[in-house]
């Protein structure tokens, strides 16, 4: 049996500021704003709150699009911030695709293979309304 998780783009959701963040959820099928984000609004301390309350519940599976050659440096910097993750996905250095196709191929190769997602968090709507039609 699957474990239960969520999907969180990492460096969307803790690197920049000014975006929305929408949700797919695949066990009820709807797409929604999850969170308007407003500068210095949000902080980082909510959100590895927000985790840590999920982590409860759910595997927390990071999706990040800095190349795989900065992985010790971003592992540092999480466990610094003390964020709760099971799993950290990066881009391979080598890749050439787009950001969009990235995350869209990694959950269908990879992701949805290994978890039962119950909800993807992005601040790419067009990611999550691929998703969503998949």
């Amino acid at each position: 049996m699957k474990q239960k998780a969520v999907v969180f783009d990492i460096r969307e959701i803790f690197f920049k500021k000014s975006r929305e963040v929408h949700r797919v959820n695949y066990l009820t099928g709807e797409t929604e704003t999850f969170l308007k984000t407003v500068p210095n609004k949000i902080s980082i301390r909510e959100a590895i709150y927000a985790l840590q309350e999920l982590s409860r519940e759910y595997k927390i599976v990071l999706i990040s699009t800095i190349p795989e050659s900065y992985r010790l440096l971003l592992e540092s910097w999480l466990c610094h911030k003390q964020i709760v993750y099971n799993n950290l996905y990066m881009k391979p250095d080598d890749s050439k695709q787009s950001t969009d196709m990235y995350k869209v191929q990694l959950f269908f190769d990879s992701i949805n293979h290994k978890y039962d997602v119950e909800s993807i968090f992005d601040s790419r709507k067009d990611v999550i309304n691929f998703l969503e039609s998949e």
